[in-house]
């Protein structure tokens, strides 16, 4: 099913970091429906693009799962940032 506004997209790779939850999320699953091969980098497990665990804090971590892509799919062509880590503190 191709969506509006993304068929320009079909056949692509995507990378999106912190994807398994919120407008992470969101992006992963409308690439997908567009028809776009969809990783996701996160330290959630998702159902939702291939997964990888991932903690993007650890440069380590996540060149071995760019590595992976890059194994698998030889590109990444498109690159989307969603995550973020959330500090709580008393005043």
């Amino acid at each position: 099913m191709a969506i509006d506004g993304l068929t320009g997209f079909k056949g692509k790779v995507a990378l999106v970091v912190g994807g398994s939850s919120g407008m992470g999320n969101a992006v992963v699953r409308l690439l997908a429906a567009g028809g776009v091969s969809t990783h996701v980098l996160d330290i959630q497990p998702t159902t939702d693009g291939q997964f990888q665990a991932c903690d993007v804090r650890d440069y380590n971590q996540v060149r071995r799962c760019v590595e992976r892509i890059f194994a698998k799919e030889e590109r990444i062509d498109l690159l989307f940032i969603a995550a973020g880590v959330h500090l709580f503190a008393t005043i």
